[in-house]
């Protein structure tokens, strides 16, 4: 069986670091995650280490920044299925398609 990999965003890397999962009372899971970084099993959109940046969560974007492997650039492919889904709801949210990794 195939390993999953995992793809996780901004909210969830900022909720799970500052309010749900600190890394000081669940330092086992932010031990697992850095396992599934070096696996290559979580990754993410550069967007979302733009967003995580130090003036908006410094302790978690020096965390982060070691790891920049799991980063990987959207292309144009993904890009243009980006522009088709908010082209075609585009009341469910208010954004440019290319403005950020999580459109608000």
């Amino acid at each position: 069986m195939a390993k999953r990999t995992y793809c996780i965003d901004t909210s969830a890397l900022i909720a799970g670091w500052y309010e749900r999962y600190k890394p000081n009372r669940f330092p086992k899971l932010w031990d697992q995650f850095d396992q599934l970084v070096t696996d290559g099993r979580l990754v993410s959109s550069t967007l979302v280490l733009r967003e995580c940046n130090k003036q908006r969560s410094e302790e978690l974007h020096a965390w982060l920044k070691p790891r920049e492997a799991m980063f990987i650039a959207p292309d144009e492919a993904v890009q243009q299925q980006v522009d088709h889904v908010v082209n075609t709801y585009p009341t469910s949210r208010r954004c440019s398609s290319r403005c950020a990794a999580s459109p608000s």
